[in-house]
């Protein structure tokens, strides 16, 4: 009975016993009916059917699952305010964003203002890129052929950089007028308008 342990394995030498049978030593089909019948009658074997059956519902819930992750991501990056293509006749002018009161620039209501002035350049056409700062970085230079490293000044400086803003606009007059527009001011920040040179 060593091989009912395994379940239905059987060892190199049982299965070239079974290999070696002539086909008339072979028990009858309705033998093989029978015991089926009897093994399924006794609950010790599972009816293909009901396996089925069990399985249908696990795989309808996981592609429902899935239906619904792939949904849910599809609304929620709709929603989310992406980049639009700037204009073809434009150019594009680069916003540094410099200082401001980093004590209260957590604060939900200045953060509700400045997404809603993304959201207002980009709807426009006029945002190309954008991004906020981490306030630790470093320095680097080249002195007598050494590279030189040194830590940036503190994040609450004035003179920090904090983040960038990549626009297009027909002019600089233009793109002045959108970085007027920017809640950075409001809070006493600093913006250096420069515009990206084509090469």
């Amino acid at each position: 009975m060593k091989h009912e342990e395994k379940g239905d394995e059987f060892s190199p030498k049982e299965q070239a016993a079974f290999a070696a049978l002539q086909r008339e030593h072979m028990p009858p089909a309705a033998l093989e009916e029978k015991t089926m019948s009897a093994l399924k009658a006794r609950g010790l074997l599972r009816a293909e059917n009901a396996a089925t059956a069990r399985t249908w519902p696990k795989f309808a819930v996981a592609m429902s699952a899935a239906a619904a992750c792939l949904l849910l991501g599809f609304v929620l990056g709709r929603w989310q305010t992406s980049p639009a293509t700037p204009h073809a006749a434009s150019s594009l002018f680069v916003l540094f964003l410099y200082g401001g009161d980093s004590e209260s620039v957590h604060e939900e209501s200045q953060v509700q203002e400045y997404r809603a002035w993304i959201q207002s350049i980009a709807q426009a056409g006029r945002l190309a890129n954008g991004e906020k700062l981490k306030a630790s970085g470093r320095v680097l230079r080249k002195i007598n052929g050494q590279l030189q490293l040194h830590d940036l000044p503190l994040a609450n400086s004035a003179g920090m950089l904090g983040g960038y803003f990549i626009i297009a606009a027909e002019n600089y007059e233009a793109a002045l007028k959108i970085a007027a527009d920017c809640p950075h001011l409001k809070y006493g920040g600093a913006i250096e308008l420069r515009e990206i040179d084509a090469i």
